[in-house]
């Protein structure tokens, strides 16, 4: 069986999960969650966040005992058979005709702000942004680790320099409660901020490549999810401490109000670095599911060829052309990128619930009733999301009816030839 190799560090780790969760979302959500629930955005980001920790330690947990390139789909394998495994590391699969086109035309909206540009423009600069990303992605996730390291700390000071710029200015405003009356609209908000924690699922593809995942895995997670959860924090709340401007990203007025002039650039340009660190780690999870499930037969064991770096290079190469051609159908399709958002969300949200239930089973002691309280948490993101998990279900549903399918083609019994 083919190897991969095991080179990733607690720090690369954590730059890793890092700027994933932050990457397109750091400088846009915040701004779209206090869109949709004004001041109690803060405590849908607060709720989300002590929510997502018991989850993360469970998937900690599962990386340090089951450390596999399949993620998720490895563990449900273990826990439900081979084939509810299959259907979930299908299910990851089917989620880059979402996410991919999602975090990349969020990304666009930051090289919007550089440099305005037309439609055929955007479509160039966005297949030149993939190209990139698989060059980064041949030689391996660590050299990946080492530049997203320095983007994590870069970004962390940025967003520290404009906080204690922000709560030195003496700027507060008068509006400091939220509403608990708004709770349709914080479930909502909460719906949307989920896609800040899925770095979380894209990581555990990646646990057999660190290396000692029983000793820094679960520590990546645990301080990455922190990190975040309060950065997201604070830059909701500097949003809605500062006043509107002229531009559709208020980071950049934000910048430009504490600073005089050059939000445009350190947020564009920090925005397209994060994004591109996004789906960097989208496309390289992804390459290794590609692996995982061809290893185990359920996809061509074309995909399972490695280069000489002990990259799943088959894979990546496939994974890559896939999103080209989404995004030129998204071009053409003109669908919102928050629709995009919640209904990527809305796949996550179904993995992540199988992973907790599988947790359940496979764990012990104490971990039992944190997978619980994990899957309950699922349950109440997918129902936050409402309709938006059609498309999860629907995914979901097709998969379940085509290996039933050919479980029973399979099993007819063969007509006697005399």
């Amino acid at each position: 069986m083919n190897q991969l190799n095991n080179t990733i560090t607690l720090p690369q780790g954590i730059g890793l999960l890092v700027t994933t969760m932050m990457g397109t979302g750091v400088f846009v959500l915040p701004q779209l969650t206090v869109q949709e629930a004004g001041f109690s955005a803060l405590l849908a980001w607060l709720l989300l966040i002590l929510a997502m920790l018991p989850v993360t330690w469970v998937f900690a947990e599962l990386g340090k005992r089951f450390p596999h390139a399949g993620g998720p789909s490895h563990i449900v394998s273990k826990a439900f058979g081979e084939t509810q495994g299959k259907i979930i590391g299908l299910l990851f699969l089917l989620l880059v005709p979402v996410g991919a086109p999602a975090a990349i035309e969020i990304t666009i909206q930051f090289v919007h702000v550089l440099v305005p540009l037309s439609g055929v423009q955007t479509l160039i600069v966005e297949l030149a942004f993939i190209a990139g990303l698989l060059l980064l992605n041949w030689q391996g996730v660590q050299a990946s680790g080492r530049i997203q390291t320095v983007l994590t700390l870069t970004m962390l000071v940025v967003v520290l320099a404009i906080s204690l710029k922000q709560f030195s200015g003496h700027t507060i405003s008068p509006q400091t409660s939220v509403d608990f009356n708004q709770w349709p609209l914080i479930a909502s908000a909460a719906g949307l901020a989920f896609w800040s924690f899925m770095g979380i699922e894209t990581m555990s593809h990646l646990s057999a490549e660190f290396k000692n995942p029983k000793r820094d895995f679960g520590r990546a997670l645990l301080l990455g999810v922190t990190v975040v959860g309060l950065i997201y924090l604070i830059c909701t709340w500097i949003i809605l401490q500062a006043t509107p401007g002229s531009n559709a990203l208020a980071m950049v007025d934000v910048f430009d109000q504490q600073f005089g002039q050059g939000g445009r650039w350190v947020i564009g340009i920090l925005g397209v670095f994060s994004g591109a660190a996004t789906v960097n780690v989208y496309t390289a999870s992804t390459a290794r599911l590609a692996f995982s499930l061809s290893e185990q037969g359920a996809l061509p064991i074309y995909l399972s060829r490695l280069n000489q770096h002990g990259v799943p290079s088959n894979g990546l190469i496939t994974t890559s052309i896939l999103v080209a051609l989404v995004l030129v159908l998204a071009q053409v399709i003109q669908i919102p990128f928050e629709a995009l958002v919640r209904w990527t969300n809305g796949v996550f949200v179904l993995i992540y619930l199988f992973t907790m239930v599988a947790a359940y089973k496979l764990l012990q002691g104490k971990f039992k009733i944190i997978a619980i309280f994990g899957s309950v948490v699922c349950l109440l993101l997918g129902v936050s999301l409402g309709i938006n998990m059609t498309y999860a279900l629907a995914l979901w549903a097709s998969l379940i009816l085509f290996y039933a399918i050919a479980r029973a083609v399979l099993q007819r019994p063969r007509p006697t030839v005399f």
